[in-house]
């Protein structure tokens, strides 16, 4: 009986292991984004050009600033062209369907499918 309960347990921690592993490499998942940590709410982007071809979150959306991306397209990648907090200018490509943590983001300058472009806040 011991034994038995001893391999249960082994199998059962080795399942759970491996699972956590599985889902770690799902790229549809987003986990990326969830990786950012601490974001509270999510909006679409929207057409950037409409905004003055700059999304600055602190008056676009005030008291809050950008935490991830997310690209919800099937068919391309996209481009986010951005300026962090401490004034770094950064241009990263977001894969389909997959989310990127944006380092203390506060403005974004251009960003190719601004439509479809997900991005979420951190709560200030």
């Amino acid at each position: 009986m011991k034994r038995f309960l001893i391999v249960f347990l082994a199998v059962g921690l080795v399942g759970v292991a491996f699972g956590q592993i599985g889902k770690l490499s799902s790229p549809n998942t987003g986990l990326a984004t969830n990786a950012a940590g601490g974001y509270y709410t999510s909006k679409q982007m929207g057409d950037i050009s409409a905004k003055g071809a700059v999304i600055v979150a602190s008056t676009t959306w005030p008291g809050l600033t950008i935490a991830a991306a997310y690209n919800p397209r099937r068919d391309s990648s996209v481009f986010v062209h951005y300026i962090t907090k401490y004034g770094d200018t950064c241009k990263t490509s977001i894969a389909i369907e997959t989310g990127i943590p944006l380092p203390g983001a506060i403005k974004i300058i251009t960003a190719t499918s601004s439509d479809s472009t997900i991005i979420y806040f951190y709560l200030n």
